[in-house]
C-alpha cells in the first residue's frame, strides 16, 4: 500500500554488522543465507524503509539518543531525550527451518512515542502466518527466551494482512523478532 510507495529501500550489505552488546542478537542462530541492510534514518522526518520482504517505518521524533537513554527491559515506557541526527542501522533477515520471518537488529535502540503519540513499526512478511490469527511478532530477550510483548503491553498487538502477507506491530525498541505461528 502507501507505505511501500512512499518506502526507500535499503542497500544490501555484506555482512551483519556487530550488535552494540546491550541486547540479545539473533545473528549467532541466522543461517548462512541471512541478508544484512542497511539504511539511514533522518529521525526528525516520518520514513520507511523496504529490508528485503520486508518494512520498517519511524514517525518522526520518536528514537531515542543511544548516547544517553536507557535500554533494556524494564526501561521501555521511561521517557527519553530525543535524537537529532542522522543514524545508520543494520538489520539482518532470514526465514527459520519452519518459513518464519525474522529481522534481527544490531543497533541497541529504544524508542518513545512523539507528540502525536505514534512509535515506529515492523512489517514482516510471512503470508502463510498472516493467515492464522492466533500468529504473532514476538520478541527475543537477552535470555534468549520470545515473548509477546503485548501481554504486558497492549499498544504492541500484532496486526496481520492476509492480503499483503505481512504482520506488523509497534515497537518500543530494536532487537531481535520473529513471527510465530
Amino acid at each position: 500500500g502507501v507505505v511501500q510507495q512512499q518506502a526507500a529501500v535499503a542497500q544490501p550489505s555484506s555482512a551483519p554488522a556487530a550488535t552494540s552488546g546491550k541486547h540479545w542478537s539473533f545473528l549467532s542462530t541466522a543461517p548462512s543465507n541471512a541478508q544484512s541492510y542497511s539504511f539511514t534514518v533522518n529521525p526528525t522526518q516520518t520514513q520507511s524503509f523496504i529490508v528485503g520482504t520486508h518494512l520498517v517505518s519511524f514517525p518522526a521524533n520518536t528514537i531515542c539518543n543511544p548516547a544517553n537513554s536507557s535500554y533494556g527491559v524494564g526501561t521501555w515506557l521511561n521517557t527519553c531525550s530525543k535524537l537529532t541526527t542522522n543514524i545508520t542501522i543494520t538489520a539482518t533477515t532470514w526465514t527459520d527451518a519452519n518459513g518464519r520471518a525474522q529481522i534481527d537488529f544490531t543497533n541497541a535502540i529504544r524508542f518513545y512515542p512523539n507528540s502525536s503519540g505514534q512509535l515506529p513499526a515492523v512489517y514482516l512478511r510471512d503470508p502463510s502466518a498472516a493467515l492464522a490469527n492466533y500468529s504473532r511478532i514476538d520478541y527475543c530477550s537477552a535470555a534468549g527466551s520470545c515473548v509477546d510483548e503485548a501481554n504486558a503491553d497492549a499498544t504492541l498487538k500484532t496486526q496481520r494482512d492476509p492480503v499483503t502477507g505481512y504482520l506488523f506491530r509497534l515497537v518500543r525498541h530494536f532487537s531481535g523478532y520473529n513471527v510465530w505461528a
